[in-house]
């Protein structure tokens, strides 16, 4: 799995809450059956989503626009770092919740995934 560093996008002023949610280009399902891809006109199409929170006091729980795909893990940044799965973070269907003392006010949490 490659490791990402991306820098924080946007920046709404609204702590706690889901600042901005980015929609990227479109994402096809692949049918692993068979293994042949599926045509576009034929497939779900997936959006990468972005989704930005800004850390309250004592907050450890933030909640996703959407629920993730599952074919592909979400990518979760405090203040541009990468953070672990399951050492930094779990996250279980549309929320994100880090250990406690990992967060400080202010912390920019950002999630990449596709939907």
């Amino acid at each position: 799995m490659s490791t990402y560093n991306t820098p924080l996008v946007g920046g709404g002023n609204q702590p706690g809450t889901i600042d901005n949610a980015v929609p990227f280009p479109e994402l096809y399902i692949r049918n692993f059956v068979n293994d042949e891809g599926i045509l576009p006109s034929e497939a779900t199409p997936l959006q990468r989503v972005v989704d930005m929170f800004t850390v309250q006091a004592d907050q450890l729980q933030f909640t996703l626009s959407k629920v993730p795909g599952q074919e592909y893990s979400p990518i979760v940044y405090l203040n541009g770092a990468a953070q672990t799965p399951t050492v930094n973070y779990v996250i279980n269907s549309r929320t994100v919740t880090f250990p406690a003392d990992v967060l400080q006010t202010g912390d920019k949490v950002q999630v990449n995934y596709y939907a």
